[in-house]
């Protein structure tokens, strides 16, 4: 039987119990009943009313209720809006992550202190003139690497056979998951570390519930493009072990 909430199976034969993954009220579906798929959903963020009150409530309800969030999110809905989300908070948290890293400096902070004294080709130019340009330039970043992103986790599932509502979806997920967090650089020290650590649970929670696939295939979609930086890192690790020797044996 298929939960009307959120349209997975729910192994049950009788409406009377709970659906076991979002915890609705089992119900008999009526003839005339549109199914969830076709039921209009929306989210805070593509509502009416103000900026700053969609801003809030999206980025609470991503954050902290995430399966309901993801569950409720349109997979059809344009990727116009999710791109202005995650250009407004993905800036706030560059602007944020600059500040604190331009203060790291100032007081010779172990491990957090940017020591661009020691990279050749950036040297000769002042850190605060840097991290200005990469603020400046940042908007443009956010737009280019969303879009490549969503690609590669798009590709990988397709590989896995998990790209059940198509590129959009996986856009829209990827967006929310990704820019909740960035508002962790609002912390210093450790809000980098624990915004990291976040968006990657938002986002296999947001592949999970948007292509309704099973928590194995979203995590190894996500993780499908580090094992492979791995591999290939690792192979050009020998590759360069063996030629390099080589070469210059025969010198």
């Amino acid at each position: 039987m298929l939960c009307p909430k959120c349209a997975r199976e729910t192994g049950l034969v009788s409406n009377a119990d709970k659906c076991p993954h979002c915890g609705a009220q089992m119900t008999m579906a009526m003839p005339n009943t549109p199914s969830p798929e076709t039921t209009d959903k929306i989210i805070t963020w593509d509502d009416q009313g103000s900026i700053l009150t969609r801003l809030f409530n999206t980025w609470r309800e991503s954050m902290f209720h995430p399966t309901r969030f993801f569950n409720q999110m349109p997979t059809k809905a344009g990727i116009g809006k999710p791109l202005i989300y995650i250009l407004i908070l993905g800036f706030i948290g560059i602007v944020f992550g600059a500040s604190w890293q331009l203060l790291y400096n100032a007081l010779h902070i172990p491990f957090l202190s940017m020591e661009i004294e020691k990279i050749p080709f950036l040297r000769n130019f002042p850190l605060h003139l840097l991290l200005g340009a990469w603020v400046i330039v940042s908007p443009l970043f956010i737009v280019i690497m969303t879009f490549v992103m969503t690609g590669i986790y798009h590709l990988c599932l397709m590989v896995l056979g998990g790209n059940k509502k198509g590129f959009e979806a996986t856009f829209r997920s990827f967006v929310y998951a990704g820019a909740s967090p960035s508002l962790f650089n609002i912390l210093p020290f450790c809000g980098a570390y624990v915004g990291g650590i976040w968006f990657i649970v938002l986002v296999i929670i947001g592949f999970r519930e948007t292509h309704r696939i099973s928590t194995g295939k979203a995590v190894l979609a996500y993780f499908i493009p580090l094992i492979l930086c791995i591999c290939l890192t690792c192979g050009l690790a020998v590759l360069a072990a063996i030629l390099i020797p080589a070469f210059l044996t025969s010198r």
